[in-house]
């Protein structure tokens, strides 16, 4: 606004102050008229009183009259002057108030103006400020028009309001106070304030005098925050919706109860057409809720994007969080569009490992309205709670069934330690011992209920060996890896025996050695057995060198039966017929010492039995009978 240098009228300055009139009919009587009545009255008493010459009388009579019309030319002189002086000042002061007027109409944000609707229906423009006249394009005092050529500047839709507001107004002279929109260009309107307060003149014509205010922008903010408020609203009550719907995912007992009231919830939420599944490595759907709509109308525009879109969307490009946005959010802000049918609502539900557990697909909002970027907010973290619940389930889940494979292998462990053959013995690090099983108690003849937790190692090893084992495991018993033992072990009833025991170390939870764990194998026989296969091989061996060293003799003998053939024997068959028989005798020899079990034989039956059978005569046996061993 450009700004102007307006006279401002104050105390400082007297010749601007609107002053009351001094001249008034009371004035004029008090100045004038008693005045004169007192000089008549009391002039003439004095003169006659003091007075006895009439020629004296009729000069003073002469010179009151002069004097007193003297006196009442001053005087109406006097009151002319101050009734010029102040109309002069009124009119000045008029023309400075209607400058200020005109300065405050032609710079402020309202149109001044000033009409007459007479008594014919005809409207009359006859004063209007500058911005009026140019908002309007009216021509004052020019033209006398009908009421309904004189509101063709305003929208087409506001004039038959504001012509019939106007007459009514007209009727019953209450003031115009309306809203409407006024052409300022072809198809451009700007909302305008409209304010007149009528005034009935003598010939029954009304002249208004009213302002024009733009509250265009007023509106527009008015509407846009209505807007806002909205939205805010809406988002309020989404936001609502979705944190009853987290109260009631923290109660999900499984994933399919999950996914169930997620879709429920986002419905409920103003989302309809929802679609929210499970998702395995490969991307395959496991869980599938629907919720707001029919399967048959959500399923073939939420198929549509196949897999490998999805997984190029949300795992190679896991990073730009934006990308959903941009497809949503691509609109203008002063069109404000609806949901295209197109359009649709993709949220991962992502796992700690920034893997993909499940999607949230959208088809429609049941608003129809474009979700904004709290909507898409609040949505992502609702996404992010169903998968952390989701996530947790599964891992609760797996928690479940670890733990039962755990107590699957323990009780397996228990009955395998109640049902094995070898002794299980358990002891804490004070050597007493915590654990008996049944083959222990079988093999050492003592019940459990009688040495769990009452007796120690002193119970089963003989002194002479509990240093040497208490060393030996204590030495070895310093980490978790096993190690063996073998020593010997006492009975119930005093009998020794030998075991060999196979020990763990017991830790906790924290690596700290608690206990130990034995398994013993009696192998008292395996040791007797080992003895005699020991004594059994030595036999073997004994056998074995005297089979070589008869083997060795009989080759001997049968060397010396050839040499000695030799020397009696010219031809080959006198040779081979003496070794022949020969050979025969030695075999008649070892048969006799088989017989006699390798004991001793009487040595005329050997040396008969050597005395070759085609020579009687030449060698004979006799002598005392004598026994020889082989």
């Amino acid at each position: 606004m450009t700004k102007q240098n307006h006279t401002v009228a104050t105390h400082a300055d007297p010749e601007r102050i609107p002053l009351p009139p001094r001249i008034t009919p009371f004035t004029v009587a008090g100045l004038y008229i008693i005045p004169a009545v007192l000089w008549i009255i009391f002039s003439d008493y004095f003169v006659d009183l003091l007075i006895d010459d009439p020629q004296k009388q009729f000069v003073v009579a002469m010179a009151k009259g002069l004097a007193f019309v003297t006196f009442s030319g001053l005087l109406i002189f006097y009151l002319v002057s101050v009734s010029h002086r102040q109309l002069l000042r009124a009119t000045r002061e008029a023309r400075n108030r209607g400058e200020i007027l005109r300065n405050i109409t032609e710079n402020c944000t309202a149109a001044y103006f000033r009409a007459i609707y007479t008594n014919d229906g005809k409207f009359e423009l006859i004063d209007a400020s500058s911005g009026y006249l140019r908002l309007t394009n009216a021509v004052p005092l020019r033209s006398l028009t009908s009421l309904e050529a004189a509101m063709a500047c305003y929208h087409q839709e506001d004039r038959h309001r504001l012509i019939d507001t106007l007459r009514a107004a007209s009727l019953s002279l209450v003031p115009l106070d309306l809203e409407a929109r006024l052409l300022i260009e072809p198809g451009i309107a700007r909302w305008f304030r409209i304010q007149a307060a009528p005034l009935k003149l003598d010939d029954g014509s009304i002249r208004w005098d009213g302002v024009l205010l733009d509250i265009d922008a007023r509106l527009r903010l008015d509407a846009q925050r209505r807007v806002a408020m909205a939205l805010h609203e809406r988002v309020r009550d989404r936001l609502e919706a979705l944190l009853e719907a987290a109260i009631a995912l923290q109660r999900a007992r499984d994933e399919k109860e999950v996914i169930a009231t997620t879709a429920n919830g986002l419905v409920n939420a103003g989302w309809n057409a929802v679609v929210v599944s499970t998702l395995d490595a490969e991307l395959r759907v496991i869980n599938e809720s629907i919720a707001g709509a029919e399967q048959q109308a959500i399923l073939p525009k939420i198929r549509a994007r196949t897999p490998v879109t999805r997984k190029a969307d949300f795992i190679l490009n896991s990073n730009d969080t934006d990308k959903p946005r941009r497809a949503i959010l691509n609109y203008t802000e002063d069109n404000q569009p609806n949901w295209r049918h197109a359009d649709s609502i993709t949220i991962p539900l992502r796992d700690n490992d920034s893997g993909i557990a499940g999607l949230i697909d959208i088809a429609q909002p049941a608003d129809g309205a474009r979700p904004n970027e709290d909507d898409i907010r609040f949505l992502e973290t609702f996404a992010d709670l169903a998968a952390g619940t989701i996530q947790r389930l599964r891992l609760i889940q797996r928690q479940h069934e670890a733990e039962r494979r755990r107590h699957e292998s323990e009780r397996r462990l228990a009955l395998h330690i109640r049902e094995t053959p070898l002794a299980y013995v358990e002891s804490d690090l004070e050597h007493v011992i915590t654990y008996f099983n049944p083959a222990a108690e079988k093999l050492f003849g003592w019940k459990a209920a009688e040495v769990v937790g009452k007796a120690t190692w002193h119970l089963l090893i003989p002194e002479y060996e509990f240093e040497r084992v208490k060393q030996e495991v204590d030495a070895q018993a310093i980490g978790p890896d096993p190690f063996r033992v073998t020593n010997n072990n006492i009975t119930r009833d005093g009998q020794e025996i030998t075991c060999v025991w196979y020990n763990t170390p017991l830790v906790d939870d924290n690596g700290v050695i608690i206990g130990l764990s034995c398994m013993g194998d009696d192998i008292t026989a395996q040791r007797e057995y080992e003895r005699k296969i020991k004594q059994a091989l030595a036999t073997q061996r004994l056998l074995t060198t005297e089979l070589d060293h008869r083997v060795k003799n009989a080759l001997g003998s049968l060397l010396n039966l050839i040499d000695f053939s030799t020397q009696s024997h010219t031809t080959v068959d006198s040779f081979a017929k003496s070794i022949r028989t020969r050979v025969d005798a030695l075999s008649k020899i070892h048969a006799v010492l088989s017989a006699s079990s390798w004991q001793s034989v009487e040595l005329r039956e050997l040396i008969t039995l050597m005395i070759p059978p085609d020579s009687p005569g030449k060698l004979s046996a006799r002598g005392p009978e004598t026994h020889i061993a082989p």
